[in-house]
């Protein structure tokens, strides 16, 4: 799973338990404490809430987790009338899923005006809730997009030495330099100017290979030997070629999360 989305889900249980534990907090402090009626104990109404919870728990995983990939990029593809409708049929979902949980194992099922095993305005709450939920996974998740985003087209980047111009692959770039408003390509013995800065460059490389260390270097992960850590604590990237690139901060976060999505 992705780094950050693992966060986000691990975020969005830590809060699922939380509500769960506030709902069941509300409805034992409404019901039981300030009516003076020792109907039930806590433990009971977390337990029931928490089963009646379990339809977002799983709406949580099935977007989440790996398998749920191919998921989301489905769902950004929605427009909002496909939205509104998946709102609607979960919410429904989840409403029927706590009618069935409360009509078995609600403590309340004794007390009067609860047939369900809960009062019925309950119900339209947990309708409209199971919508904010809904909409709050989406936004959380970052489904609401026009779909994946797609992969850059290869970059050709056109060099030229004197009266000849060449085109260069990109994969036959080991590391590239910066120069003013130039930029040297290191290639296998040889080297090539293009009037590109850095900053172009690096937009339109591809970011699964191409990466930036260093305000005045980018390198090709592919072509990366080594990764030297030197006693001050800080990093050098040794190149298939020999030469030893320094890494800056900003550039080590950037080259790990690269080479992590690589392998």
């Amino acid at each position: 799973m992705d780094t950050h989305l693992k966060k986000r889900f691990l975020y969005s249980s830590a809060g699922l338990a939380v509500i769960v534990v506030l709902v069941a907090s509300v409805i034992f402090f409404r019901v039981v404490i300030f009516s003076g009626k020792p109907v039930t104990e806590f433990r009971e109404i977390l337990v029931w809430q928490a089963a009646a919870w379990l339809p977002w728990a799983f709406v949580l995983a099935l977007i989440a987790l790996p398998f749920g990939t191919k998921l989301q990029d489905m769902i950004r593809r929605w427009n909002l009338a496909a939205h509104v409708i998946a709102a609607v049929v979960i919410a429904t979902a989840a409403t029927l899923w706590f009618k069935l949980v409360s009509e078995n194992i609600s403590p309340f099922l004794d007390m009067e005006e609860t047939r369900y095993g809960v009062f019925p305005w309950f119900f339209i709450f947990w309708f409209f809730f199971g919508l904010f939920l809904y909409w709050g996974a989406v936004a959380t998740f970052g489904l609401t997009g026009e779909g994946p985003p797609e992969k850059p087209a290869k970059a050709r980047l056109m060099v030229k030495t004197g009266k000849v111009s060449e085109v260069v692959k990109p994969e036959d770039v080991l590391w590239i330099e910066a120069q003013d408003y130039y930029s040297v390509l290191h290639l296998e013995g040889r080297q090539s100017w293009i009037k590109m800065t850095m900053k172009e460059l690096e937009g339109a490389l591809d970011p699964a290979s191409f990466v930036r260390i260093h305000r005045s270097t980018i390198i090709n992960v592919n072509h990366l030997k080594q990764i030297k850590t030197e006693t001050s604590g800080k990093y050098t990237a040794i190149m298939n070629d020999g030469k030893k690139r320094a890494i800056s901060r900003q550039g080590w976060r950037d080259l790990k999360k690269t080479l992590k999505a690589t392998k």
